[in-house]
């Protein structure tokens, strides 16, 4: 959990500093705050957000490999030359990233 005062409740899931540590300035070191520091709570989060971002990627990774080749092999089978049937995945998976 995440004590720090500033955190919300969206959709039954607690969010705490999602965009990062809390850069505030102290007024009692004429302005500067500790440039930085990050608490515990940060440090969960950034953690939480590096193996989030990691595992989506690698997802991301798997689905295009599977996807590539199950696109790939039909091409063939339909009697796509080599160099037709390697373009089609990527003119295929291009266009459903680009939308």
């Amino acid at each position: 959990m995440c004590p720090r005062p500033g955190t919300t409740q969206i959709y039954g899931a607690l969010t705490c500093g999602f965009l990062g540590p809390s850069r505030r300035r102290s007024p009692r070191r004429g302005g500067q705050g500790r440039r930085g520091a990050m608490s515990p709570c940060s440090r969960v989060d950034a953690c939480i957000r590096w193996t989030t971002t990691a595992s989506v990627n690698l997802l991301a990774v798997i689905a295009a490999v599977v996807s590539y080749r199950q696109i790939h092999e039909l091409a063939l089978r339909q009697g796509e030359s080599e160099l037709g049937a390697a373009l089609v995945p990527l003119a295929v998976d291009g266009m459903i990233v680009a939308s």
